[in-house]
């Protein structure tokens, strides 16, 4: 299927609340602002209720705005009717027909448009090629897999070859081992296209593999937008970092800085931290429980005890008491030279490069 040249996207400062019958409005995205670069996959990440769908719907043309602007490709569309808009839509539920075959379940919006029929068929039948579909025109979407479904879905928005792509959770209605499938898939199918996508997810693994960038919400804000390793790496707030996966903020104190690094001391050690932008005094020191090393109690380190272990098949969770902190670390279920068992002492290591510290009382 030919593919125009990619369009990007600008969001500025978008609004949208809802009114509740003889109450106050309730907002549900502040001031939304996002950049699209032309052919980028970005996602926004957040929790039930934090915004994400009704900014994609707004962005779709189902909701209203009650301020703000959308330009695609420059062209304001914020106010336009979503048939004039050039946006593809991917539904969480795909909305197909169980009556009509997958030919016309793509063909629909065309035949709407009273497209010439030597038209449907030739974009329809590009549209099933691009999506590995093919073969399967003749099929009812009962006969095809969840997976198959979900590429009938997307078939359906390319084939109105749209200027943007957008998916509202369209993976969470498959089992786990599928969705990792389907997600590489997608990925491999925006890629070859070429077209600029917003993708809502609540998973953060989906969110970290299919993403160029990640905006990450909460209470109808964006808290953080960047590549899926600075969120992991360089959370800007703790709610991100719990978000985009499990964390130890550890209560510590910066006890000097020189340009971007910084002296900590956390337990009555100290570490040496790049990248840090905190000034002297109480901090939080974030450390992934991947980059904890756990080390038998003669080793030097943290001294700690063994309070809780969560054997999870490709990894075990180790919750390690330090004083009154509890401290995950996280190991390899296989290949091990020593296991620990719950209440046994042991020393606990980390390097200065996997901290990163924010200010004391961050959320």
């Amino acid at each position: 299927m030919s593919n125009r040249t990619a369009k990007s996207l600008r969001v500025q400062s978008l609004n949208k609340s809802y009114g509740i019958k003889g109450g106050p409005r309730i907002p549900a995205v502040i001031d939304f602002s996002l950049d699209v670069a032309p052919g980028e996959f970005v996602t926004l990440l957040g929790p039930s209720g934090c915004g994400k769908t009704t900014a994609l719907r707004v962005l779709a043309g189902l909701e209203d705005i009650d301020s703000g602007e959308v330009l695609l490709d420059g062209r304001s569309i914020a106010r336009l009717p979503p048939h004039r808009r050039r946006i593809g839509m991917v539904f969480q539920n795909y909305a197909l027909f169980p009556h009509m075959s997958v030919f016309e379940n793509v063909a629909y919006s065309l035949r709407l448009r009273r497209a010439a029929e030597v038209d449907v068929k030739r974009d329809v039948g590009d549209a099933l090629d691009v999506v590995g579909l093919a073969d399967f025109s003749n099929r009812l979407p009962g006969q095809l897999s969840g997976g198959q479904q979900q590429r009938v879905a997307v078939a359906r928005a390319l084939v109105m070859k749209p200027d943007l792509l957008l998916f509202d959770e369209p993976l969470s209605n498959l089992d786990a081992k599928l969705r990792v499938q389907v997600r590489s898939e997608l990925r491999r199918l925006q890629r070859a296209l070429g077209t600029t996508s917003l993708f809502v997810t609540h998973d953060q693994e989906e969110a970290m593999s299919l993403s160029d960038r990640i905006a990450v919400m909460r209470a109808g804000r964006v808290e953080q937008i960047g590549a899926p390793s600075e969120i992991y790496a360089r959370p800007a707030t703790l709610f991100v970092a719990g978000f985009i996966g499990k964390v130890n903020a550890l209560p510590g104190t910066v006890v000097s800085t020189n340009g971007g690094r910084a002296t900590a001391e956390c337990f009555g050690h100290r570490f040496d931290i790049s990248g840090a932008a905190v000034t002297r005094g109480d901090a939080l020191l974030l450390v992934r429980p991947e980059t904890v090393l756990l080390q038998p109690p003669e080793r030097t380190g943290i001294a700690g005890i063994v309070s809780e272990i969560e054997y999870l098949g490709d990894r075990t969770e180790y919750r390690v008491r330090v004083g009154e902190t509890t401290v995950a670390a996280v190991r390899p279920s296989l290949g091990q030279e020593a296991s620990f068992t719950e209440g046994a002492r042991v020393s606990l290591a980390f390097a200065g490069d996997s901290i990163h510290l924010l200010p004391a009382g961050s959320v």
